[in-house]
């Protein structure tokens, strides 16, 4: 989470807090510490007799404060704090821990999102197939006249409609069968959630085991990207670049084709050494596709990758085209 010094000043004049940070050594450092009169020695509390100077930029980005347990003034550097609680906070986390030192959460993610490929196609297969979908060729067969139909069982569509074999795009003529369009992959192969449609929920659990007990929600049913946005994350955001695939004459003639889906894509299990579930150490990684659907490609907390299960989906139909990129 990040800070603002704003608010920390204001919290550490009313309160005795427990202020987490990392010194310019890179170490952690956690310190019981105050800006509270009443709760400051008279004999350290600054002299109110000399004159104040403003601030210089390099100053306000540190925080100046009374060290409870040193008995003395130290300070930290606002952009270095990882977590302040008061003391009472402190106080019944540690106990917490105490009683569970051990535990376990289960994360999952769901919306609209599928199975997508990206796959090689010869000029010829790509020139075939564009116009049949512009209308200049047409398939006369009532059910096997489009590439949807070709795509979804490619053996069947071959018994009822003669194309030309370069057409057949999906032949493996070394093993003499039929791939499945999903195994048209050699650019690319995807499947997750989109990031605007994904809802998130923790629960925390007993074990990691199916079927563990359910203990308590920690984050029900919301907006992913809300989520993020109220704990000021930010999606480390990628772009698939399929111009990197083109040939040497600058072109890219592409089979796109994806399984549109609905239900839970990511299904994983966090484990924290007594440590309660922190939002603020959730991030999420995205890859922006050629069709412009934006996947979520990886969860992490910590900065640690967690796996999981793809969970559980429902197909909603398929969509493919080609292209020349």
């Amino acid at each position: 989470m990040n800070y603002n010094r704003e608010e920390l000043m204001e919290r550490l004049r009313t309160k005795e807090s427990v202020v987490t940070f990392t010194k310019l050594n890179g170490e952690q450092r956690i310190m019981t510490c105050t800006l509270d009169p009443s709760l400051i020695p008279e004999e350290h509390m600054p002299k109110s007799d000399k004159p104040k100077k403003e601030p210089s930029a390099k100053q306000l980005e540190n925080i100046g404060v009374y060290d409870l347990n040193a008995k003395g003034w130290r300070s930290f550097k606002v952009s270095n704090v990882t977590d302040v609680q008061t003391t009472e906070e402190a106080h019944e986390e540690l106990i917490d821990v105490i009683k569970r030192p051990v535990r376990h959460y289960r994360i999952r993610l769901w919306g609209y999102g599928g199975e997508s490929v990206y796959g090689r196609i010869s000029k010829e297969a790509y020139k075939f197939w564009n116009d049949v979908k512009e209308g200049k060729t047409e398939l006369d067969h009532p059910e096997y006249d489009n590439l949807e139909s070709y795509m979804a069982n490619p053996e069947e569509f071959r018994k009822h409609v003669d194309i030309p074999q370069e057409a057949d795009f999906l032949f493996d003529m070394k093993n003499e069968f039929h791939q499945q369009w999903y195994e048209k992959d050699d650019i690319e192969h995807m499947n997750g959630v989109t990031l605007d449609s994904a809802r998130i929920e923790v629960d925390e659990v007993s074990d990691e085991s199916y079927g563990s007990k359910w203990l308590e929600t920690v984050c029900e049913d919301m907006m992913l990207d809300k989520l993020l946005e109220m704990n000021n994350k930010e999606v480390d955001q990628d772009y698939f670049d399929l111009d990197a695939h083109g040939d040497e004459d600058g072109h890219n003639y592409v089979f796109y084709g994806m399984s549109i889906e609905k239900g839970t894509f990511n299904d994983v299990y966090l484990r924290t050494e007594g440590k309660k579930f922190d939002v603020s150490k959730l991030d999420v990684k995205a890859m922006e596709m050629p069709n412009g659907d934006n996947i979520i490609t990886e969860i992490l907390y910590n900065g640690v990758p967690l796996d999981g299960d793809f969970g559980d989906t429902n197909g909603k139909g398929y969509v493919c085209d080609v292209w020349d990129y």
